[in-house]
């Protein structure tokens, strides 16, 4: 039949012959049933074999290494598969490499062996390429690269080790493509294309935020995981030197929207004006000139000085219009720089607050306006309508200054 040699049917008969299999359930097991070639080769109980070779080669190279120590008492096997997926699980480097070498020694006895460009990979390079050299549209190449391209890192990057420094080398390539296929200059600030609180909002995802928001929900995850093994590890999520997922974890609190930002409702906000009503304004001006004593004994004088006579509270606001690409490290400036007089006053007996706050000089209001607005329960509409206007306000003082830069002054 088939012109098939007899010599080579009789082994494969051999080959075939001798497969047996039960199943056992809680109330009964059934009797062994003898599997023929035409099961073992297109019927359902095919991957049930492969699992079973697969987990005598598995079990066999299991003694390359002990049981990985996931500290707290806690013992996992080093290896775990789920059919050909194999997971590799070692407390040391040394361990991994005779558990690789093993590996690879029982699949060539097998005759099989690992193929690696097999495996499944993904090049951000390759893609990107891949996107631009396409017949498409500019905005349908940007549309390709934010539907099909990033949603593809987010598991990788999620899943493995990458430090945050990676990710950001990966949205640098990333923004450099989109940048030339929206036609907009080399030079455009990333925080213009991410930004989402400006007047113009591109549709656009910063992957550097979705992968800060995917270890936030990671850690969150594993930190009210229901499993008592993951609850005793208290696994760590390495996210490099640069950004620890920890740290923003304790700043922003435990509540989180999806996109990892504070959920404020208005049962957690506490507005800072609550608790007495002899409020008074001062400011850096010659008709609001009227600080506290205990500030003009400094030198230091706050744009903004809000202070309660009565509970001796004092809110000092600081505001700073610069470029776009500076708002971080200005904010960070202003609040060092009245770290020293907060300590003071604190001693002295006054409760300070330093509210350092950003206006971009096109227009582009920081996050930190928006929330310290918020904590002077300056909410809904009203903040709306305070957030435009110093948009406008900046935008026409940048346009004033520019329409008069050739002007000689007096």
């Amino acid at each position: 039949m088939y012109d098939v040699p007899e010599d080579v049917q009789v082994m494969l008969d051999d080959y075939f012959s001798g497969f047996r299999m039960r199943f056992s359930t809680i109330r009964y097991t059934t009797d062994w049933i003898n599997l023929e070639i035409k099961i073992a080769m297109g019927f359902t109980i095919s991957p049930i074999l492969f699992v079973m070779a697969m987990k005598v080669i598995l079990k066999a190279a299991e003694d390359s290494a002990g049981p990985a120590n996931l500290s707290g008492g806690c013992y996992m096997p080093p290896l775990k598969a789920f059919m050909d997926d194999t997971t590799i699980i070692c407390s040391k480097e040394d361990e991994t490499r005779r558990m690789l070498e093993g590996l690879d020694v029982l699949m060539a006895w097998c005759r099989m062996k690992f193929k690696p460009k097999k495996s499944c990979s993904l090049s951000v390079r390759k893609g990107l390429l891949a996107i631009n050299r396409c017949g498409l549209q500019s905005k349908l190449k940007v549309w390709c690269l934010q539907f099909l391209l990033i949603p593809n890192l987010l598991w990788p990057l999620l899943a493995y080790e990458i430090c945050s420094t990676t990710v950001e080398a990966i949205e640098a390539k990333i923004n450099k493509f989109t940048r030339r296929w929206l036609g907009v200059p080399p030079g455009l600030k990333d925080v213009a294309m991410y930004c989402r609180k400006a007047k113009l909002r591109l549709p656009l995802k910063s992957i550097l935020e979705e992968y800060k928001c995917g270890k936030a929900r990671l850690l969150s995850m594993l930190e009210d995981s229901k499993d008592p093994i993951v609850k005793t590890v208290q696994p760590t999520i390495k996210t490099g030197r640069k950004w620890k997922v920890v740290e923003a974890e304790d700043e922003e609190g435990d509540a989180k929207s999806w996109h990892g930002r504070p959920v404020r409702t208005t049962n957690q906000i506490k507005c800072l004006l609550d608790g007495c009503d002899d409020w008074d304004v001062s400011a850096d001006l010659p008709e609001w000139d009227s600080y506290p004593s205990k500030i003009k004994e400094t030198r230091l004088r706050p744009d903004i000085m809000i202070h309660s006579a009565s509970t001796q509270q004092l809110i000092m606001v600081e505001l700073t219009v610069s470029y776009e690409n500076r708002m971080e490290e200005v904010h960070i400036y202003k609040r060092e720089k009245y770290l020293n007089l907060t300590k003071e006053l604190e001693n002295a007996g006054y409760k300070a607050v330093v509210m350092p706050v950003e206006v971009g000089a096109r227009g582009f209001v920081g996050s930190s306006v928006y929330d310290h607005l918020t904590k002077l329960s300056l909410c809904g509409n009203k903040r709306t309508k305070a957030l435009k206007l110093l948009a406008e306000i900046a935008e026409n003082s940048s346009r004033w200054i520019w329409s008069r830069r050739n002007e000689v002054p007096s």
